[in-house]
């Protein structure tokens, strides 16, 4: 879950970026539209890892043959 959270919160700060400092208008209000949906799955994702207890495997090491 920590990577997905890491990912949302990166996919805000992209998104973010393009609505404030794209050139186009059209793909600035995507930008914009776009925003709120994300925050509302980085939030659910958060409250899914705390709730959670079972380890990322992204962060665990291979296992031993």
């Amino acid at each position: 879950m920590t990577r997905i959270v890491k990912d949302h919160e990166s996919t805000l700060n992209l998104v973010q970026d393009i609505a404030d400092n794209a050139k186009n208008p059209e793909l600035k209000a995507v930008g914009r539209k776009a925003i709120p949906h994300i925050r509302q799955h980085l939030a659910d994702a958060k409250r899914i890892a705390s709730a959670t207890t079972l380890p990322d495997k992204a962060t665990q090491p291979a296992p031993r043959k």
